[in-house]
């Protein structure tokens, strides 16, 4: 390990103070000076355009999600109050209808009970007429049966 060490120690320094070093220092300051203005700001102004942009945009997104929210809380709306109303109107309209139905069964039976009560007065009369009839030939249904069963004429 010794060795090492001294191999170490023995080598060139890795950084030499001599001219270069000044040389050095003065051209990187150069390059600073004028790559600055040229390059670096332009590069800064065109990241924070960027970043600018981004931020616009992020913000005009937010913007849309919350016009798109409002719009659809809107329809929303709007949809149950339309569905509301289609309600209200199909109920007005069951209601008047069911109103219409039982207006006409009413006539309907009412007039059914008429023509029932009309039939069943012409068969009264009709019976009545029959039962007068059959009164004044039941002598002589009578008489026919009595002969036809005794075999000889019978007389009233």
């Amino acid at each position: 390990m010794h060795s090492l060490l001294s191999v170490v120690a023995s080598e060139r320094p890795l950084i030499s103070f001599d001219g270069t070093l000044v040389i050095n220092i003065a051209l990187w300051l150069i390059l600073f000076f004028v790559l600055r203005p040229l390059l670096w700001e332009p590069m800064v102004k065109l990241l924070a355009a960027r970043e600018g942009g981004i931020q616009g945009s992020r913000s005009d997104a937010k913007g849309a999600i919350a016009d798109a929210a409002s719009k659809r809380a809107e329809y929303d709306s709007a949809l149950k109050s339309a569905r509301s109303s289609a309600a209200g109107e199909r109920d007005a309209i069951r209601n008047a209808a069911l109103k219409q139905e039982g207006d006409i069964l009413a006539k309907a039976r009412a007039t059914v009970s008429e023509a029932v009560d009309a039939q069943r007065e012409k068969i009264r009369v009709q019976r009545e007429q029959l039962t007068v009839e059959l009164k004044a030939t039941i002598p002589q249904i009578s008489k026919d049966i009595a002969s036809k069963v005794l075999g000889r004429e019978v007389a009233s």
